[in-house]
């Protein structure tokens, strides 16, 4: 074999690289959806937990009396309070489970919103409801003690 045939059977041809970048790219294609997904999932599961450590931290101000049933007048269908997590409203229970929990909870799964704690009184009992609304308000869903994100 002379050196002149030894050369040519060195290194890749163009056709090979582009046939290893062609399949790199399917497998991108194939990939970054599923990881998209999977980030989501994270997402709306760091909201969940968020969810019960503000569904705890409501339970224990209740049963400090910190959050107060209403008056028995008030609630004779049941009475449901509102109590928006969000240190830009002036919300006595707010700032209570704020600084029980010692941050305020930001959802990871909504861009720009909060999340909303609902106790409706039944029969003296408190049932608890977390939610998150959007920056316009608008309920996205509950995370606690049901998942129903939208």
């Amino acid at each position: 074999m002379s050196i002149r045939s030894e050369r040519k059977k060195k290194g890749f041809t163009l056709i090979e690289l582009i046939i290893v970048i062609a399949i790199i790219g399917i497998l991108a294609a194939i990939a970054i959806p599923n990881f998209l997904a999977i980030q989501r999932k994270a997402r709306i599961q760091a909201d969940v937990e968020t969810g019960k450590n503000l569904f705890d931290a409501t339970s224990a101000l209740i049963a400090e009396n910190k959050i107060k049933q209403p008056l028995k007048e008030e609630k004779s269908n049941g009475k449901t309070i509102d109590i928006f997590v969000d240190k830009s409203k002036n919300n006595i229970e707010a700032n209570d489970i704020i600084n029980y929990m010692q941050n305020t909870p930001i959802p990871q799964s909504v861009k720009n919103g909060y999340f909303a704690v609902a106790v409706e009184w039944d029969k003296d009992k408190p049932n608890i409801r977390i939610g998150i609304f959007n920056d316009k308000n608008n309920l996205v869903g509950t995370v606690y003690p049901s998942l129903d994100l939208k």
